[in-house]
């Protein structure tokens, strides 16, 4: 007999009753047995890969929130989803939750922001050292000229 096995047959050898040789031979057993722990196994590589998504997606969801929580303009504010790009600044004035978008927009934003800020700190600090220069040079000649 071939893979044609009659369900109750199936059933029977599954449940332990015992089939006649001529029934089923020891290949179509085999295979039959083969074939269920191999849907075991795909249940428990589907569930283990589950668990592994759910992890990203929690790691994903946390990183987000880190984010949000370091940029002033959306401290404290959670997820909303579906949100439309013209009615951000009206949801977040009336105390409605940032979109990821949203929150990657503004973080890029903040970014560029501190970007310009640091810069402009750097010219800052270089005309100071500049000035100081010059001042110590001013006071070396007042000192010497005494």
């Amino acid at each position: 007999m071939s893979l044609d096995l009659d369900l109750d047959q199936f059933n029977d050898h599954l449940n332990g009753t015992n089939i006649g040789v001529d029934d089923v031979d020891s290949q179509d057993v085999d295979m039959t047995l083969n074939m269920r722990n191999n849907g075991q196994n795909q249940a428990e590589k589907r569930a283990h890969h589950n668990a592994l998504e759910r992890k990203r997606r929690d790691h994903i969801k946390g990183s987000f929130s880190d984010l949000r929580d370091v940029i002033p303009s959306l401290k404290g504010e959670k997820v909303k989803r579906r949100e439309r790009s013209f009615e951000i600044k009206n949801l977040i004035s009336s105390g409605f939750q940032a979109s990821r978008a949203h929150v990657l927009k503004s973080a890029t934003e903040y970014i560029r922001t501190m970007k310009t800020k640091n810069q402009q700190h750097q010219k800052n600090i270089e005309e100071l050292k500049r000035r100081n220069a010059a001042f110590e040079l001013q006071s070396i000649k007042i000192i010497s000229f005494f």
